[in-house]
């Protein structure tokens, strides 16, 4: 199962990734398909897709709750604290899972949301889930990845703590820096 997002990319480099890739079904984790950016509103979306081929399916219970959102980009919340509420939320939600799960194995298909960088994505969470049922996840950023070599020291990863939990951060010249801690 691929992810992918839309961030930093037009309507075209988004659909000309997909069909790179042999995506056959787009599959929308966002809790409202909605966007201000020309052609990934969940109408024009599909219509993009079907002029290609691909089939879209949107999963909105998987999206991340507004007010959780909101406080992650008001920085109330780090992407850690973010993600133990979020994998709160999808333990409410473990039918749309495996129904997920079921729609991911029939084609190949991606997990859209808008972030470019998966780590520090929703979409990251769920991957989690999938990958604790065996599925491979592959992360579609890669022009991303080089822009954000070329602009920043900074390069953003995940590990697992000592609990076996995923911590989200990023690696610089002096080490990990844990984007839990409190500034």
């Amino acid at each position: 199962v691929y992810t992918i997002g839309y961030e930093g990319k037009d309507i075209e480099e988004f659909i000309e990734e997909l069909i790179e890739n042999k995506i056959e079904r787009l599959i929308d984790v966002r809790e409202l398909p909605l966007s201000r950016k020309n052609g990934f509103s969940k109408k024009s979306l599909i219509q993009e897709l079907k002029e290609v081929g691909i089939e879209y399916k949107s999963f909105p219970e998987l999206g991340s709750p507004r007010e959780v959102r909101k406080r992650l980009k008001s920085n109330i919340l780090s992407f850690n604290e973010f993600a133990e509420i979020y994998r709160s939320h999808l333990a409410h939600h473990k039918e749309e899972l495996k129904v997920l799960e079921l729609y991911s194995s029939l084609k190949r298909s991606a997990l859209m949301c808008f972030e470019a960088d998966w780590r520090v994505c929703h979409r990251s969470i769920i991957a989690e889930f999938l990958e604790t049922d065996d599925f491979e996840m592959i992360h579609l950023w890669r022009r991303i990845y080089r822009l954000l070599q070329k602009h920043t020291r900074y390069i953003p990863f995940r590990r697992r703590d000592e609990k076996g939990m995923w911590r989200y951060g990023r690696k610089s010249g002096r080490g990990f820096y844990d984007y839990s801690r409190k500034e």
